[in-house]
């Protein structure tokens, strides 16, 4: 005999995945958008747009998985998660305020640790609230999705301003960070501060 899942937990599969286009669409949204942002606030500093990239990629690959243990680590899913996506918002509406080169690359560098952490947080979520097939499609979905909205979404708001893709994209993620812990379930803190190191790396 098999069961149907609950209605319930339909809704909370689907806005888990809302959470996770709304982690994800401040880096979508920028793609195509960084010459024409960089040439504008920083004219004539054509390595500071490969270094945008670059460094926001290192940030996520070195900072992320960090942040995202420790939440393991300390059951603390939700608080890091939700303020991640936060931070990721706001770091990018910094990045607007034309900052030194310096301190811009600062920002991308945070803004990639902490763009990964409350994407992956997210995703782990979901897997974990809906064990199955279905629950990754969705979240596959949301993430395909993410790219299909936030380029052409980005290419068209640039032709107003190179800024405010950033500028949405970063409100986009601090909303998602105030709404994830009314997203989020309690119990998802409990269950992760019984997982062990070794099972995260391994």
């Amino acid at each position: 005999m098999t069961t149907q899942p609950s209605p319930a937990g339909g809704v909370k599969l689907w806005a888990g995945a809302l959470l996770v286009l709304g982690a994800m669409l401040p880096g979508t949204i920028v793609i195509p958008v960084v010459r024409s942002f960089i040439t504008a606030s920083w004219p004539g500093s054509e390595w500071l747009m490969h270094a945008f990239i670059a460094v926001n990629l290192l940030g996520a690959v070195v900072g992320g998985p960090v942040l995202a243990v420790r939440a393991e680590r300390l059951g603390k899913r939700r608080l890091v998660a939700s303020v991640s996506a936060a931070l990721d918002g706001g770091f990018l509406l910094a990045a607007t305020l034309g900052p030194p080169a310096w301190l811009l690359l600062g920002l991308r560098f945070f803004q990639g640790a902490v763009y990964i952490a409350a994407v992956s947080i997210f995703m782990g979520t979901i897997r974990r609230q809906a064990r199955g097939a279905s629950s990754m499609g969705v979240v596959g979905g949301a993430v395909v999705f993410s790219i299909l909205l936030g380029i052409p979404l980005g290419a068209v708001l640039s032709k107003v301003s190179p800024s405010l893709p950033l500028i949405v994209g970063g409100v986009v993620g601090v909303v998602t960070g105030l709404l994830a812990p009314l997203v989020l379930p309690a119990t998802t803190d409990a269950e992760q501060s019984r997982v062990t190191f070794r099972e995260l790396l391994f």
